[in-house]
Order: structure tokens, then sequence, then C-alpha cells
């Protein structure tokens, strides 16, 4: 398996600064399978359970009204997508299925603390509890509990989010396509 890799000058954040409270991200994006009703579900509870939070919305098209506060970025370019990232803390993840799924990897290039679903590229670029939290499709609750956790317990936000960053450096665009490379010109 050669996984995708990912950008790091276009994500990494080195020294992120992360805040008290913590920002919450989220690509938003209506196609079914990226769990939307779950995500937006989750920030719901959450916004109502800790109404100080900043929740931060990004995506490929605008969500309808939603039910709390959000900042929202239509199409960002990519500095602007990294931005969102630096000034996030946690980012959420729920997608039903994924071919491979970037964003949970840019997050954790940016160093923060990724809740996902654990689809596409989460079980082979995380560590489930140690990089990532990962909670099954279409487990809202687990969402919550997840986020909450987090939220109750900035230090480890600040831990997890740099555990990423350490760890998502093994999964760069470099390293994959050296190793694609590799397969292809390999005479066996």
């Amino acid at each position: 398996v050669v996984p995708n890799g990912t950008n790091m000058k276009d994500f990494g954040v080195d020294n992120k600064a992360y805040n008290n409270p913590p920002t919450l991200c989220m690509m938003y994006y209506d196609h079914p399978i990226k769990g939307m009703a779950d995500g937006l579900g989750a920030l719901k509870i959450i916004k109502e359970k800790y109404p100080e939070i900043k929740i931060v919305l990004f995506g490929l098209n605008r969500p309808g009204k939603l039910p709390f506060d959000v900042e929202y970025y239509f199409r960002p370019a990519k500095d602007q997508l990294k931005a969102v990232y630096a000034s996030s803390d946690i980012y959420l993840f729920p997608s039903l299925q994924e071919g491979s799924g970037n964003t949970p990897r840019e997050a954790m290039a940016a160093g923060c603390a990724v809740v996902s679903t654990n689809v596409g590229c989460i079980p082979d670029c995380a560590i489930p509890g140690e990089t990532a939290l990962v909670v099954e499709p279409g487990n809202m609750d687990g969402m919550v509990e997840a986020i909450s956790g987090l939220i109750e317990n900035p230090a480890r936000i600040i831990k997890m989010g740099r555990q990423a960053h350490k760890h998502i450096q093994q999964f760069t665009w470099e390293k994959s396509t050296n190793q694609l490379l590799r397969l292809l010109s390999d005479d066996a």
C-alpha cells in the first residue's frame, strides 16, 4: 500500500498556538458519504454544552441555516485553508466512507487534535488515542464524547496535536511518490 501523501509545505504548522477555549473546525460538504448530519448534529450538541467554543467550517458548498453560530470559508485557497487549520485546535472528520480523505491529514500536519470516523486514510495514518480519537462511522454520540473529552482537557488537545503533527510527517508526498516510483521500477 502506498498511502496518499500530505504536503507539509502547504499545511504544516510549526510552533502552533492553541486556543482556550478551543476552536473546532470541520469541512462542510453536502454529499451523503461525508456524514454531515452526524457532524453537524455533534457540533450542535457541543455548542449547546460549551457555548464559549468557536466553530469554523469550510467547504465547496455553503450550508443552509445552522442552529449555531459558525465562521464559514467558502472554497478557501491553500493559504486561507492553512490559516483555518493553524487557528483551529480540534478537527472533526465525520465521514461515513472515504477513498482516502485529505483533510484529517492536513489538520494533523497543522497540529490539530483530530476526532475522526474510522474511514479512508485513518486506519493507515492515525494511531487511535495518540494522534486521533477514532469512532465508528455514524457514531455521533462517540464524536460528542471524544470532542467533550478534549474540550475538558486542554492539555490533551496540545499533546495530541503535537503527536499528530510529528506522526503525519512520515506520510509526505515525497515519501509516497518515491515509494510508488520504487514499486513501478521493480522488475519483480
